[in-house]
């Protein structure tokens, strides 16, 4: 059985026959607080177990006549020592070991050399383990007491209706065929604002509001009719407030009506406040959608200021630069040959600057998403993508009939840059597929790659989906996100007639 209080320091029982691995060992528990019983033979280890039992043993697996696993055999036999936590200790890493020590109930298993600090995280787990099922076990015998004393009072609440009626919290009533009350309860009572003596003289209308009398008697007839049902209605209570209640009903015998009704002024007041508070939150949603959309125009526009700057101004100087260093290595024949050294290092860095710029300004703002469409830009970028990331394109299909409008398009193909920028950057894939088709009345572009995959949740959280969410919410577009064997597959619909993909 296993003991319902333990002491506040833990004693954990080191079993080796290494004294110096005995002694190590206690030394390092004592300095962590914890009491500490070496035995240096399996024999004075079982006697000792069985006589003291402690919180822990720590049993080095390989020692002469017994070895550690028949010793948790018997201790794990033994009813005084059955439920101590074992963890073996051993200087072998043989797979097999550690499982026979599982098998003969160890709890966890140490290879030596053997680290301080992960040999105490280690012990800890397991004595807070072990005091959380002593907590557990202690928990669920008061519970059972609990239950044993629930159950008696639920017998004698089945032999006493009566009272069992008089103490519930709702209001409930009996009325005959007319409406007349015949009995109720004290919370009826408190519900109406009547005395039990006064009820008993009235009928169901007398409760109810000015102007709704009749309507109360013929719903009445109704429940005696159907033989019972749920309706919430007005009850005006003694005082002059009406109040909303649900009121469930059944048929007894001699056609009497049994009424169960609580007062739900507040809860539908409550819901009406939530449904108020959704409306303001569905407000706020789609301002801040539109707030999105505008942050994406001006994006847009800003890298269209931006493309221009860098096509207009800096590559037209670039290139007047790079033609007035061919027209000096021109009019310099004799430049000393380190000076025309120097010169051809000059060119070689102003035209590769012109090339960066102009790769800037055409991821900036593609002219071929104007001049060539939708389609060849996408094919285009896709290789330029995979040149640069060196992941090879197993598969790409572009074909659409038609060009989708100039936000879509211009949507699609920073969607496509976003998709294609995550997969190089955090899936590790070695090829990936596209696909821009399209559908009924509907644009459909999917992205898949043989990575490592990710967590589509915590993904959730990144600024790379969240901004293709924002362009998506602009259309009423859609993102599925799916894992495939192996890698990702992300689909993107956006409508064409910026409604519910069909």
């Amino acid at each position: 059985m296993i003991p319902t209080v333990l002491p506040a320091q833990p004693e954990i029982l080191i079993v080796d026959d290494d004294p110096a691995s005995l002694d190590l060992l206690a030394h390092l528990f004592k300095q962590a607080g914890h009491r500490v019983r070496a035995a240096p033979s399996p024999e004075l280890a079982l006697q000792s177990a069985f006589n003291f039992p402690p919180e822990l043993i720590i049993l080095d697996v390989r020692m002469p006549g017994m070895d550690g696993f028949e010793v948790a055999r018997r201790l794990k036999q033994d009813p005084r020592t059955t439920h101590i936590p074992i963890i073996f200790i051993s200087g072998q890493t043989d797979v097999a070991d550690r499982v026979m020590g599982f098998e003969v109930g160890g709890v966890d298993f140490i290879i030596k050399p053997f680290q301080r600090d992960e040999v105490l995280a280690r012990v800890q787990t397991h004595l807070a383990l072990r005091r959380a099922l002593e907590e557990i076990s202690a928990q669920n015998k008061v519970l059972e007491a609990r239950v044993r004393e629930r159950t008696a009072d639920l017998i004698r609440e089945r032999d006493l209706a009566k009272c069992y009626v008089e103490d519930a919290p709702v209001g409930i009533f009996i009325a005959d065929a007319m409406g007349r009350y015949l009995d109720v309860n004290p919370a009826a009572c408190a519900l109406t604002g009547y005395s039990r003596e006064e009820l008993l003289g009235m009928t169901i209308a007398n409760l109810a509001p000015a102007g709704e009398r009749p309507a109360h008697l013929d719903l009445f007839a109704q429940i005696v009719q159907q033989g019972g049902g749920s309706v919430e209605l007005n009850l005006r209570q003694k005082h002059g407030q009406e109040i909303l209640v649900s009121l469930k009903t059944v048929l007894l015998g001699d056609r009497r009506v049994m009424g169960f009704c609580a007062d739900i002024t507040e809860q539908r007041r409550t819901a009406l406040q939530a449904v108020a508070r959704a409306q303001e939150l569905d407000l706020a949603l789609r301002q801040l959608h539109g707030l999105s959309a505008h942050m994406h125009d001006s994006i847009e526009k800003e890298r269209m200021t931006i493309a221009s700057d860098i096509h207009d101004q800096i590559g037209a100087s670039l290139t007047g630069a790079n033609l007035l260093l061919n027209q000096l290595n021109t009019l310099a024949p004799d430049l000393p040959q380190a000076g025309r050294e120097v010169l051809t290092q000059v060119q070689e860095i102003v035209s590769q600057t012109l090339i960066s710029s102009r790769g800037v300004y055409t991821r900036l703002r593609p002219p071929m998403l104007n001049d060539l469409g939708l389609v060849e830009t996408c094919r285009w970028y896709l290789h330029d993508w995979s040149q640069k990331s060196g992941i090879q394109v197993k598969h790409s299909l572009f074909r659409l009939p038609d060009e989708p409008p100039e936000s879509i398009r211009l949507d699609i193909f920073r969607i496509l840059q976003e998709l294609l920028t995550n997969v190089a950057r955090h899936s590790g894939a070695t090829q990936v597929s596209g696909s821009l088709t399209r559908g009924k009345n509907y644009v459909l572009l999917k992205v898949k790659d043989n990575g490592q995959g990710f967590d589509a949740e915590r993904m959730h959280e990144g600024f790379g989906l969240r901004g293709i969410r924002g362009r998506l919410n602009r259309h009423n577009g859609s993102m599925q996100i799916d894992r495939a064997s192996p890698g990702m597959a992300i689909a993107v619909q956006i409508p064409l007639n910026n409604g519910e993909v069909k």
